[in-house]
């Protein structure tokens, strides 16, 4: 017959197993404490990389509307020197005409004083 054995063994058999699912435990614990936080790491490089792509569209709006916006001042003052010019040639031409109505004034006045002079001669030599 066998031997009956005190069954020391088997608790020590049953308190290894104990720790080594205890171990595993631990170890499974472990590696999905450090997924949790790789996951979370990553979510929030995700979320860190959208807020400055939304940053950098903000940006490219608002140097796009400075631009626009710088364009249309451009303009404007384009326009503004443009009829500036307008009116001074306009200023130009109508002095150069009164120049030439006050030219031909002189010419016919100065023809008509010639006239008067020439009949008034005329008359003291008949």
């Amino acid at each position: 017959m066998a031997r009956k054995g005190s069954g020391l063994r088997t608790i020590v058999r049953v308190a290894k197993a104990i720790d080594r699912a205890n171990k595993k435990s631990l170890r499974e614990s472990a590696k999905r404490q450090k997924a949790y936080e790789r996951e979370l790491v990553r979510q929030q490089k995700e979320l860190e990389k959208e807020e400055r792509l939304i940053e950098r569209e903000r940006i490219t709006k608002e140097k796009a509307e400075q631009k626009r916006l710088a364009q249309i001042e451009r303009e404007k003052v384009a326009q503004e020197k443009a009829d500036e010019k307008r009116k001074k040639q306009k200023a130009k031409e109508k002095m150069i005409a009164e120049e030439l109505a006050a030219q031909k004034s002189f010419e016919k006045r100065c023809t008509e004083k010639e006239q008067a002079r020439n009949q008034i001669i005329n008359q003291v030599l008949k």
